[in-house]
């Protein structure tokens, strides 16, 4: 798992027009795979649906019990791709 700085370094906030060509509008993200998203904070999300409700939630569990029911995220992007072994 990368470190939160490194995370932050390679995936900050939208701010400016490069970040804007890789952050997308959440409105675009697939339901059905797990993302990397931003509502102030940033982690991975996937989507829940329940008979009365649906909404993004963290995925990472330890995320997910300190807050279970996030602000909605605003932007999107995929998960990097795992490293490659011995790199």
């Amino acid at each position: 798992m990368l470190a939160k700085s490194a995370l932050l370094a390679q995936y900050g906030a939208p701010q400016d027009k490069e970040d804007a060509e890789r952050w997308k509008p959440i409105e675009t993200a697939p339901l059905t795979e797990e993302i990397w998203a931003y509502n102030g904070e940033q982690g991975r999300m996937i989507w829940s649906e329940g008979t009365d409700w649906a909404l993004w939630v963290w995925s990472d569990e330890l995320m997910a019990d300190v807050d279970p029911s996030p602000d909605q995220p605003t932007h999107w992007m995929p998960l990097p791709p795992a490293p490659q072994e011995g790199k």
